[in-house]
């Protein structure tokens, strides 16, 4: 039973986003491209969502730029997805000289979704304003 406002409901039931563990088990322990060359162990950070200014990805990429001008060279900025700010994105990418550090994938279907975050080492939702980020 669920306690709203003081009162007992059993009439209320709470379905919470679920993760279908089986869509992603098959990746699990696999790398892909950013690190299949021998010697080539990068640190792959992985946004997946729109390029919209309120996600806030372009202070995902300058944080990016901070990595590598503070000696962390071996580190990739994974993007995918797509929307109205990828330009401003691309060219910010080129202005700070990251174009060996960041990828972007364009908008992928859902069932290549889990293929990229098996690529990753960390998940970041730079979001300014989210309520409930779906892909977190």
């Amino acid at each position: 039973m669920i306690e709203l406002l003081g009162r007992e409901r059993c009439d209320i039931f709470v379905i919470p986003n679920g993760i279908d563990y089986e869509f992603f088990s098959s990746y699990l322990g696999k790398r892909g491209f950013v690190t299949s060359e021998p010697g080539n162990n990068k640190n792959v950070v992985l946004y997946v969502g729109k390029l919209e200014p309120v996600k806030g990805v372009r202070y995902l990429v300058q944080a990016i730029g901070i990595l590598r001008d503070g000696g962390l060279r071996n580190v990739k900025l994974l993007i995918v997805g797509d929307g109205s700010e990828k330009q401003c994105l691309e060219e910010l990418v080129k202005k700070l000289g990251l174009e060996d550090y960041v990828i972007f994938a364009g908008k992928v279907s859902h069932e290549k979704i889990s293929e990229y975050m098996a690529l990753a080492d960390v998940f970041v939702l730079p979001s300014l304003s989210e309520g409930l980020g779906l892909v977190v």
